[in-house]
């Protein structure tokens, strides 16, 4: 399958449960954006690497040097897509 036929399938299948009108437009500009990136980039030279993967970490109160209990400190790493020479 061809990359931008992956990407629409993957927001399609996401999408299958979709009911309300918000979340339909949603869908649909996800979708063009796809469309358009795919526009603009499809000759591009990259490789993926890895996709976007959460780092999680317990939140430390620095008062009372304690871990907090309900709490934690979550962020998003995206450092695996680099560019190859054409």
């Amino acid at each position: 399958m061809k990359r931008l036929e992956a990407a629409l399938a993957a927001i399609d299948a996401y999408a299958a449960d979709v009911t309300e009108d918000r979340q339909r437009l949603i869908v649909s500009k996800c979708r063009g954006l796809i469309c358009g990136y795919h526009e603009r980039r499809k000759d591009a030279a990259f490789s993926v690497e890895s996709v976007e993967q959460v780092v999680t970490s317990g939140l430390w109160n620095l008062e009372t040097g304690r871990k907090s209990r309900s709490f934690v400190v979550r962020c998003v790493s995206s450092k695996g897509v680099s560019r190859r020479a054409p």
